[in-house]
């Protein structure tokens, strides 16, 4: 193709582009002198009618803003103001098409009448065309041809030239990069058979037939590139007229394999968000300022008993207010909204569908604002009306428990825990038995430390049980001392439980205390009487010891004047049942324990005692096995005075010329109950004697003496004579 060729094809395909953006006038404005270059092919028929042509005096101050910034301009040519993209676009035109240069005119596109903007696709074609354009009138010189040319080959869309056969005479750079072809390769090829796959071949044929008949065709659609991939194009095609006439065809492709990955993205996010808005397990919706339902979900509509949200928006579309059971709720919800711009947890009672009532809490926002009456409001709501009914429920056993806590007589205190010293057991609930028995007011004690009611001396004694409550969460039951209003101190009888939390950690203390002063009073007189008692019964015990020991004198002297040896020993046998008895009263006495008596110490002194009261104590081995048993007076008296029968017996009748005479005492409880044993290495017993058959008054004393205790004696030789007393535990 020749340059006039080129020229006129240029020409031709500058006057279709500006047809195909829909331009009613294009011009360019020369900086100073108010030349304006004449329109380009059929925009010129069309400002010849004057419709669209603006002057440069109107135009002055843009173009001044043009030729500072060097930045386009778009105006909305029915106000004169700048608005964004408008109905007059003004772009810069440098002189020798240079980048970044000065611009020294502005290229002008104008719709007739201002009534629409631009579309970003118009702009981005018609920048695209202006480009490097010193100029735009017809009949271009060599050098403006050269700046064609230039536009041509680095435009950022891809574009082709065909013939009317739809066979490619021209491609710039971009087509090359795209779809991977050279010009040399596919010159005079139809260009259905390089881009169209198979799936799409009749589609381009059909674009190819509507081209070839004269229409302009755009749409979106994929094509092939040299090595087999695919890529999604859109495609501006349409015919090259010369003088009214059609002399080519003219393609331009772009590549929009991003933008449809965003749109497939953004599709696909919308398709996320309209599943959470859906599946939600909470209340959506959005509500004009007038009160109409603009959409909801499905969530917050089965929540007021519809089966759908169409079903629920049939109700709430003209007026969402259908759904409140107090009509000034609304109102409020409102005001409170205007105020705040947002609003949350914000309860209502709503009416379902049936007619029952639901409680609804409210989180919501101003998402559109256009004026006081007239913004859209997002929001989520959710049901709480089992929760309020918990609440509730919560409520009233708290008053309740509260009723209790006020009404129990006693000092009921809630502590609240902490870990900072001083600043522990701080005092949040005091009950109306704690202000009867303190003295103290509510108010007075709320906040304070607990230990600031106990007596200084024992503070710390009381923060070591209350912290053993909250560290080892465990109940402490203690008496303490606390102290009145006036100063006065009071016995309690406490007990502190741990509180938990949800988590089970000690949130606080509760602590009850009962009154016990009285109580300790009467325990204190007690005791002072239990004390005078116990002294007086020590007299009494002591004086009856004396008074035996009186006795036991008044024997022994009247033993001193007798002659006859029978009658004294009597009288012995007499001091030492007197002493036996003494003994016990004696061991009272000086016992802490004037009640009980150790048999094993008592049985010990005892025999220890008639041993050195025989006249051979010397040529006696005494050997005792006792077992601390403690008993009353009443089975000690009877069983020392048995201990004292079998001693002096052995002692008496156990003795062998020539050797010393042993007797061994065994005492000890076992399975058949207290068990006494005496027994001597004497003769032991003849084998035809039996002690029912003794006559003595001795032998007669123990009999009386064991079935007093209930008990059993036997005797027997073994080595000795053995004397066995048994006292079951019953007795």
């Amino acid at each position: 193709m020749d340059v006039d060729g080129l020229s006129q094809l240029l020409d031709v395909t500058v006057q279709s582009l500006f047809d195909a953006v829909e331009v009613d006038w294009v011009g360019v404005f020369h900086f100073g002198d108010a030349q304006t270059d004449a329109a380009v092919g059929p925009t010129a028929e069309r400002s010849a009618e004057g419709a669209a042509k603006p002057s440069y005096s109107a135009l002055q101050p843009s173009l001044d803003a043009v030729r500072r910034s060097g930045e386009p301009v778009f105006l909305d040519e029915c106000s004169g103001e700048v608005r964004g993209p408008g109905a007059t676009a003004l772009f810069p035109v440098t002189q020798d098409g240079t980048e970044g240069a000065p611009p020294v005119a502005a290229a002008v596109l104008a719709r007739r009448g201002g009534e629409a903007a631009f579309s970003r696709g118009e702009i981005r074609a018609a920048r695209a065309i202006l480009k490097h354009m010193p100029g735009a009138t017809r009949g271009y010189s060599s050098g403006e041809y050269a700046y064609l040319e230039s536009l041509f080959a680095n435009a950022s869309e891809a574009m082709v030239f065909l013939d009317l056969e739809n066979r490619v005479l021209r491609i710039n750079d971009e087509f090359t990069r795209l779809f991977g072809y050279t010009i040399e390769e596919i010159e005079g090829t139809h260009i259905d058979d390089l881009v169209a796959s198979k799936a799409t071949m009749r589609e381009a044929r059909d674009i190819s037939r509507s081209v070839e008949s004269g229409e302009r065709v755009s749409r979106e659609s994929v094509r092939v590139r040299k090595d087999g991939s695919e890529v999604n194009v859109s495609i501006l095609g349409g015919p090259v007229f010369d003088r009214g006439e059609t002399v080519g065809i003219f393609g331009i492709y772009r590549d929009i394999t991003d933008q449809k990955r965003m749109m497939a993205a953004l599709r696909k996010s919308e398709q996320r968000y309209r599943e959470i808005f859906e599946q939600a397990p909470v209340g959506i919706f959005q509500t004009h300022s007038d009160g109409r339902a603009l959409s909801v979900n499905r969530t917050f509509a089965r929540m007021l008993g519809y089966e759908s949200a169409d079903d629920l928006m049939q109700v709430i579309g003209r007026s969402a207010r259908a759904i409140y059971a107090d009509p000034l709720t609304r109102d409020r919800f409102l005001s409170l909204i205007v105020q705040r711009g947002a609003v949350q947890n914000f309860s209502y009672e709503a009416v379902r569908r049936d007619g029952s009532r639901v409680y609804f809490s409210e989180t919501s926002r101003i998402s559109e604002w256009r004026s006081q009456s007239d913004f859209t409001i997002d929001g989520f709501v959710a049901d709480v009306t089992e929760l309020r009914a918990a609440q509730r429920e919560v409520e009233e056993k708290e008053r309740r428990l509260r009723g209790i806590f006020n009404a129990a007589r006693d000092v009921a205190l809630v502590l609240a825990e902490s870990h900072t010293g001083e600043e522990a057991f701080r005092i949040t609930e005091f009950s109306a038995g704690a202000e009867r028995i303190l003295g103290y007011r509510h108010d007075e004690v709320m906040g304070e430390s607990l230990l600031e009611l106990h007596p200084s001396d024992e503070r710390d004694s009381m923060r070591e049980k209350l912290r053993f409550v909250t560290d080892e969460k465990e109940t402490v039951n203690e008496e303490l001392q606390m102290m009145r209003r006036d100063g006065s101190g009071v016995s309690l009888l406490f007990t502190a439980n741990p509180v938990f939390d949800w988590y089970g950690r000690v949130s606080g203390i509760v602590e009850v205390a009962v009154d016990i002063t009285e109580r300790k009073r009467a325990e204190w007189a007690i005791e002072e009487s239990l004390r005078e008692k116990e002294v007086l019964l020590q007299e009494i015990h002591h004086r009856v010891k004396n008074n035996m020991q009186i006795i036991s004198s008044i024997l022994s002297l009247e033993t001193s004047h007798l002659s006859d040896p029978a009658i004294g020993d009597a009288l012995q046998i007499s001091q030492n049942r007197i002493r036996s008895m003494s003994l016990i009263h004696e061991k009272l006495y000086q016992s802490a324990d004037l009640a009980r008596v150790d048999l094993a110490e008592y049985v010990t002194d005892l025999a220890e005692e008639l041993k050195s009261m025989s006249s051979d104590s010397a040529e006696f081995d005494l050997e005792l096995d006792l077992e601390p048993i403690l008993t009353n007076v009443d089975f000690a008296i009877p069983f020392g005075l048995i201990v004292n029968e079998l001693c002096t017996n052995a002692f008496k009748h156990a003795r062998t010329d020539g050797s010393v005479t042993r007797v061994k005492l065994q005492l000890g409880v076992g399975s058949e109950g207290t068990v006494l044993t005496v027994s001597d290495n004497g003769v032991g017993f003849p084998a035809e004697e039996h002690m029912d058959g003794r006559d003595s008054l001795g032998m007669e004393l123990v009999r009386s003496l064991v079935s007093q205790i209930r008990g059993t004696i036997e005797y027997f030789s073994n080595n000795g004579a053995v004397w066995r007393v048994v006292v079951p535990p019953s007795a």
